[in-house]
């Protein structure tokens, strides 16, 4: 079962097949929570999220259909969890739900990167320096866009956002970093954080 699609598995587990919803649990349950703690530090109120995400798929899969991505339905419903567990849990870092502005709480870092010479790496903590100074909401586009690797159009379904609204996001994010790069920005640097 494990050379299934994402889609495959979602089908056999909304047919009550409970081998299908623990290998989705399996294949999904460290992405949600690394996800989720982009939300808050508060590592217990992550797991709750995500454990009671599982428990209620399990209990509603009745009632649930077909997805064209399992891996942005997850997503989606984690981030609407957080977002909304936040109303009542004074202790999170979260900021308003329902508004626009809130912590993604993401650093990233050159250690994913391999780098090859001592130039390319002050290169990339000079880009690393610029992306965690960006707007929360471009940072988290450009998470969701180049590390987790999804399209415009999943991005604007998790964000519930416009598809327009991604790409000015992604436009201005990669503008700011043009425009703020003290030496000769090259696009090969950058392509190859951002691969």
């Amino acid at each position: 079962m494990s050379s299934l699609t994402d889609e495959q598995i979602w089908s056999s587990f909304l047919k009550d097949d409970s081998e299908a919803f623990t290998l989705l649990i399996k294949r999904h349950s460290r992405l949600l929570l690394s996800y989720g703690r982009k939300f808050t530090r508060d590592q217990e109120v992550v797991k709750d999220c995500v454990q009671d995400l599982f428990t209620e798929l399990w209990m509603y899969r009745k009632r649930l259909s077909n997805v064209t991505s399992v891996r942005s339905y997850l997503l989606i419903s984690l981030r609407r969890k957080i977002l909304s567990s936040s109303k009542s849990l004074l202790h999170t870092t979260l900021g308003d739900p329902n508004g626009t502005e809130y912590d993604f709480l993401i650093t990233f870092s050159i250690q994913e990167q391999l780098v090859e010479t001592e130039t390319e790496r002050q290169r990339l903590v000079q880009l690393n320096h610029m992306i965690n100074i960006l707007p929360e909401r471009q940072k988290e586009v450009l998470y969701l866009k180049f590390y987790q690797n999804l399209s415009n159009q999943e991005i604007a379904e998790l964000l519930d956002i416009q598809y327009q609204s991604v790409s000015n996001l992604l436009q201005r994010a990669l503008i700011y970093l043009r425009n703020h790069w003290k030496e000769e920005f090259t696009l090969s640097i950058l392509a190859y954080l951002l691969s």
